[in-house]
Order: structure tokens, then C-alpha cells, then sequence
């Protein structure tokens, strides 16, 4: 092997060995709509051969879309993790939660088509008003999820991000999907700008769904709590929201 030959061939050695040993950061940056108003992220980590990573910088990506989903691939003998940061303009920090642990999954559909993920984390970033806002009560009403307006977008707090992750897994909208961006480390995913009224309405739709099943349990409860001799409840027909008595 000639000399320039055999130093081509000791760097590609020595990156695959940096690269299967390294820990992969990726820096998700916020921004827009997910920024001010807060939303989910679903991050999966693909395990993926050295020689297919394109390079050792460590992988960073914007996020705007109120709900996205990242694929970050990682050299398959390496680990991975994920940091949050706040817009370079913002005074505040960013804040998140961790909604649940995903598993191994299908292959990805979108994006790093076919490549088979690990497992992953669906994240909720909190909207400002709830880490920031100007007062307690301020950031009491944004963490109960009240908005104002005829046209307030849906709010992101715990009850409500959890709608939307569980819509987004559901007809039509699994079957719509996503439309990516990236590079050949990172994919950024989110509803094409066509569906986001629709998606919107599909969310608030969702949200009222699961308020009121949480009135009509607090109203059977209340029912059988007003005597030791309830044995059943039954609904008042014609009330503006859920009502039980006990039966006759």
C-alpha cells in the first residue's frame, strides 16, 4: 500500500474509532410557535454503522413546529443524548419534561427511511407563560392550560400535551404524514403547513373530549360521596354539563 494510500486508510480508521466511542450530543434548539407556545417532541435515536455517519461534529437542529419528531443517527457501538436550548435572542432557558420512554419501534417511514430506532423520548416543552410568565397566577393559569381569545391556539400544558401525542399516533393523522429536513445526521419532522389548522382544531376537539371526561368522573364521584347508602348513580338529563344523582 502506497504511503498516501495507507494514511487515507489509518484516518478512516482513527474516525470510525472516535465515532463508535463517542457519546453524540445533539443540541435541539427552540424556536417560534414551539418556543412561545410550548408542545411535543418525540426523539428517536437510530443505532447506525460508523462508516454511514457523515461526520464527528457534533449534530445540532432548530425545532419550531408544535409537534416534531427527531431522528438523530449515532454510531451503533456509541450512546446519544439530547439538550434543549433557548433561542440565542432569549433571556429564559428552556423548559422541559419528559412525558414518557419510548421502546424499540417500527421503521421510520419519513426521514431516515427504514432505519429502525432504538427507542427514544417524547418530550413536552413548556409553553413561556408557564415557566416565565409574569406572575404566579400568570404561570397557574398557563399550567391549567387556560387560554383567552376566540382564537388562542391550544395550550400545552401536561393534559394537554399528552392529547397531542396520543392524536398524532391516531387515524387520520398517522396516516397523513410528515414532512422532514435535515442532513444526513438529523431529520427535523413536522405536519406539512397545509394541516395545521386542521391539526389544530383536531386538538382542541380532543382537549374539550378529555375535559369533560374528567367532569363526568368527578360528577359520579360527588354523587356516591353525598350518602354511605348510594348504591348507583344515574345522569340528569338537560344539564349543561355532567350531572349524576343517586339512582332510585
Amino acid at each position: 500500500m502506497t504511503g498516501w494510500r495507507l494514511a487515507l486508510a489509518l484516518a478512516a480508521a482513527l474516525r470510525a474509532t472516535a465515532l463508535q466511542a463517542q457519546e453524540t450530543l445533539l443540541t435541539l434548539t427552540l424556536s417560534g410557535d414551539l418556543w412561545r407556545q410550548g408542545g411535543v417532541v418525540r426523539l428517536f435515536a437510530l443505532p447506525t454503522p460508523a462508516a454511514d455517519i457523515p461526520d464527528t461534529i457534533p449534530p445540532t437542529a432548530t425545532v419550531t413546529d408544535r409537534y416534531s419528531e427527531v431522528q438523530l443517527r449515532f454510531p451503533e457501538t456509541g450512546t446519544y443524548r439530547f439538550r434543549f436550548a433557548a433561542p440565542a435572542e432569549a433571556s429564559q432557558s428552556a423548559a422541559t419534561e419528559l412525558m414518557s420512554v419510548m421502546g424499540g419501534a417500527t421503521p421510520m417511514t419519513q426521514g431516515f427511511t427504514g432505519q429502525i430506532p432504538d427507542g427514544g423520548l417524547v418530550v413536552r416543552v413548556l409553553p413561556l407563560a408557564e415557566h416565565a410568565g409574569d406572575s404566579a397566577d400568570s404561570r397557574q393559569q398557563a399550567a391549567w392550560g387556560i387560554v383567552e381569545g376566540y382564537d388562542a391556539k391550544p395550550p400545552a400544558d401536561a393534559r394537554s400535551a399528552r392529547v397531542l401525542a396520543a392524536l398524532m399516533y391516531e387515524r387520520p393523522w398517522r396516516d397523513v404524514g410528515l414532512s422532514c429536513s435535515g442532513t444526513g445526521r438529523v431529520q427535523v419532522c413536522a405536519m406539512p403547513a397545509a394541516f395545521a389548522d386542521d391539526l389544530d382544531a383536531a386538538w382542541w376537539r380532543d382537549i374539550a373530549r378529555a375535559r369533560l371526561d374528567r367532569m363526568r368522573d368527578r360528577a359520579v364521584a360527588a354523587c356516591y360521596d353525598s350518602g354511605w347508602s348510594v348504591a348507583r348513580c344515574e345522569a340528569v338529563p338537560d344539564t349543561d354539563e355532567p350531572t349524576y344523582r343517586p339512582a332510585d
